[in-house]
């Protein structure tokens, strides 16, 4: 795994990785609200062998125990050329539809939710309008976490009965 903090793009002050929902503590002492990104220290950019899903790229990854991973084998997605010819440049598609909810949503999804259950959360929250909400449900499920999706009014029948039934 590798080495992770959260660091203020403002001050540069350093935190360990831990739920700062709030923005930087140091700026808001201040009265100034400002993000936190995550930042890596990466050891290594080759995939792990016989890790699951996309923890396979777990030193490009936020530290997550073992135990705490979600996966439902997300990733590995295919690249389907599109140009037969050797004219011009090289266009591939990417196919998506071979995740579990048929969305690139998954890799990240399988990380956050993750982390959620590395903080020790029991339940996740998002506002979607179908795919995202989807592949959150999915994995909160799958984690044993609840999950409570906000959708638009308008949101897709499909999309809805899709993220209930993860419910």
């Amino acid at each position: 795994m590798s080495e992770c903090w959260l660091q203020c793009g403002s001050c540069e002050t350093r935190f360990d990785l831990a739920p700062l929902f709030f923005g930087c503590p140091a700026c808001l002492r201040n009265g100034h609200r400002y993000p936190l990104e995550v930042q890596y220290g990466i050891a290594s950019v080759d995939p792990t062998p016989g890790l699951p899903g996309i923890w396979r790229w777990q030193n490009l990854l936020p530290p997550v125990e073992p135990d705490k991973r979600i996966s439902l084998q997300e990733g590995a997605t295919a690249l389907l050329p599109l140009r037969a010819d050797k004219q011009g440049p090289r266009l591939y598609l990417k196919n998506e539809t071979s995740n579990p909810t048929w969305s690139w949503k998954d890799r990240p999804n399988g990380v956050s939710v993750s982390m959620a259950r590395q903080f020790g959360f029991r339940q996740v929250t998002a506002k979607s309008t179908g795919n995202h909400g989807n592949s959150v449900a999915a994995y909160a499920a799958s984690g044993g976490l609840q999950s409570v999706i906000l959708c638009h009014e308008r949101a897709p029948a499909l999309q809805l009965a899709l993220m209930a039934v993860s419910y």
